[in-house]
């Protein structure tokens, strides 16, 4: 569905399933992990769409470091969580995990609405300068 709908990614889609798949599916699943223990109570659909939010943002940011020399999307992540953890909606979680997705990579915000709907792309346009 990812490709489908944001074709910015397709080259990110590719190199990742290269050589690396295996190491990068690693990387994401750890990041799902440090995330999945905030939707015990969520239902099916929204932990769903959090998931594809997570790939799509680890696929966009992919290679970007932060100062520290961590991986980007570390940052999103932490953000997504506390958004999370404090208990709001799916669409500001996943909106957490997409905020720098337009201000840092190719992907536009008509891509951000196609994949995760119009309240998606009202909040991340909300963060993005």
């Amino acid at each position: 569905k990812i490709m489908a709908a944001a074709p910015s990614l397709r080259r990110q889609w590719f190199d990742l399933s290269k050589d690396t798949k295996k190491e990068h599916a690693e990387e994401l699943l750890n990041y799902w992990f440090d995330l999945n223990s905030v939707f015990m109570n969520w239902n099916t659909t929204d932990v769903e769409l959090c998931k594809m939010a997570l790939e799509f943002a680890f696929l966009a940011h992919r290679g970007q470091l932060r100062r520290s020399g961590e991986a980007f999307i570390t940052h999103p992540i932490a953000v997504a969580k506390i958004l999370a953890e404090t208990e709001m909606d799916c669409d500001a979680v996943v909106a957490g995990l997409l905020h720098d997705v337009v201000e840092d990579t190719i992907v536009s915000f008509d891509e951000i609405e196609i994949l995760f709907g119009l309240n998606v792309r009202k909040i991340v346009e909300g963060f993005t300068p």
